[in-house]
């Protein structure tokens, strides 16, 4: 009886155990919304006639989808997919480093696996960063611009317009929201890449 008693006590202990160890749920960026996101990018910077490397990165900083324009320089290449993947995993925008390297911080230079060059954003969801976007071809401000172009949160936006804020700080767009949306039509999930109306 007495083993019987434990038994059950351990098999319920272990059954309480794995009931709170429930696999978890990850947002994960998709080919179709990295697509879209780059060809974001790719529509402004063919806008301002620039010539940039345009790569969209998953959170581990891992290449999805990658935009050479014509006549971009080839070194470019790989500054783009290093700005994204440093916005990927310090979730931060690759700029910050070279900020901090401008201020004197010249630790930031060795930090492995990062681009401290400005261009890369991070793209979140949900509030966790789900990927990257970098940019490189141009000059620091324009590779950055560009990249907010693909990361751009036009429902944030437009929620501070109609607050009447001012989007002074880049982190104010930096972001994907559940859903881009303009008024209540659905453009794009970033994470499925499905478009409709909401």
């Amino acid at each position: 009886m007495w083993r019987v008693t434990v038994g059950l006590m351990v098999m319920i202990a272990m059954a309480n155990g794995l009931a709170a160890q429930a696999p978890t749920t990850k947002a994960v960026l998709s080919l179709a919304a990295a697509k879209a996101i780059a060809g974001a990018a790719q529509a402004e910077a063919e806008r301002r006639g620039s010539t940039v490397v345009i790569a969209v990165v998953d959170d581990g900083g891992h290449l999805i989808a990658l935009h050479r324009l014509d006549d971009t320089q080839v070194a470019s290449v790989d500054v783009g997919i290093g700005k994204a993947r440093t916005a990927a995993i310090f979730r931060r925008r690759s700029g910050v480093f070279e900020d901090q390297i401008k201020n004197g911080r010249l630790a930031s230079l060795v930090l492995p696996g990062a681009t401290p060059l400005q261009g890369g954003v991070p793209i979140f969801y949900r509030g966790k960063v789900i990927g990257a976007i970098g940019v490189s071809g141009n000059t620091p401000k324009e590779d950055e611009e560009i990249a907010l172009a693909g990361a751009w949160d036009p429902h944030r936006a437009d929620r501070h317009r109609r607050a009447g804020l001012q989007s002074r700080s880049l982190e104010l767009r930096g972001g994907v929201p559940d859903a881009f949306t303009v008024g209540s039509t659905v453009i794009m999930d970033p994470v499925t890449g499905r478009c409709g109306r909401g």
